[in-house]
């Protein structure tokens, strides 16, 4: 799925490393070595996460998990599974369902300073809002095909632009069993790489802003919310885990603007990125055009023992 679990390119080594999610229900530890991950833009890595799914790639014999109880396995595919904390809704991982691979994300692990990313790949189902300005092999689809490694795109192919003028937009989830319609003009993207956000979506949040006024959400009441904060909630899908709102709280009511995850828009959003937040607190691997505007912060949280 990611290409992460080739653990022949680059691979990390080490004796024992470990994650887990953002609210602690889930820990696991990872032996051995592993692969460096790779950046997967498919359709269904942003529709889980919200945003881009980066992994590194181990095998399930590697991974030893607590709290496994609380892990909501969701097929997207044949022959896949893609796994989230059913109470708070952290990306962790994708798994075969019958082999051996087994990919955790970048966000979830403890410590993540000493990777690099290695490539982007399925390219060609990248976002719109999505700026690949690196230096970095890209390929349209898997970077292997029938075991043999494929030539990196010397170009990327321009995306559609959206049929009519926006607004309005819709999206919705992996599943589709929360789907949301926006009447007014959402502000450009914004990445934050802060410590929630890294655990909750597996790596960088990717997020656009609309007042919840201008909001139809169906199968809202569904939505799983988590307070990762007093001040702040994030709303996931209780079927497929994946990612959708983070909004504000001011006392116990929830703020009139939502920011929605912008890999849960239906493609082309038409949308730009414009900025991104909290980069002292971000993965190395990874880092869009230098004309962004960028902020800095140095909030962090201590992560529990394994």
């Amino acid at each position: 799925m990611t290409d992460s679990s080739d653990t022949t390119t680059s691979p990390v080594s080490a004796a024992e490393r470990h994650g887990g999610c953002l609210c602690g229900a889930v820990r696991y530890r990872l032996k051995g070595s592993f692969a460096q991950p790779a950046a997967c833009h498919c359709h269904m890595c942003r529709r889980h996460h919200g945003a881009l799914g980066v992994f590194v790639g181990t095998q399930r014999d590697a991974v030893e998990i607590r709290g496994a109880e609380h892990i909501l396995w969701f097929s997207a595919s044949p022959g896949a599974e893609r796994g989230s904390c059913r109470i708070c809704g952290s990306k962790l991982s994708w798994r075969e369902s019958k082999g051996t691979a087994m990919d955790m994300t970048v966000g979830s692990l403890d410590r993540r300073d000493d990777l690099v990313l290695t490539a982007h790949i399925w390219v060609d189902h990248r976002g719109d809002y999505e700026d690949l300005a690196d230096e970095l092999p890209k390929y349209a689809a898997s970077s292997r095909q029938d075991g043999a490694p494929v030539a990196p795109l010397g170009t990327l192919t321009p995306l559609a632009s959206p049929a009519t003028e926006r607004p309005p937009y819709s999206g919705g989830c992996l599943c589709g069993h929360i789907r949301f319609e926006v009447t007014v003009p959402l502000r450009e993207v914004v990445v934050c790489h802060c410590a929630q956000c890294q655990h909750w979506h597996g790596y960088a949040g990717a997020y656009c802003l609309a007042p919840i006024a201008a909001m139809t959400i169906h199968n809202g009441d569904d939505i799983r919310w988590y307070a990762g904060s007093p001040e702040l909630r994030r709303g996931f899908c209780p079927d497929c885990g994946s990612c959708l709102f983070s909004q504000g709280m001011r006392g116990n009511m929830p703020a009139e603007q939502i920011s929605i995850s912008a890999g849960a828009l239906d493609a082309p959003s038409g949308l730009k990125t414009g900025r991104q937040l909290f980069l002292s607190e971000g993965a190395a691997p990874y880092r869009m055009s230098e004309g962004l505007i960028r902020a800095a912060s140095g909030w962090s949280s201590p992560a529990p023992a394994f």
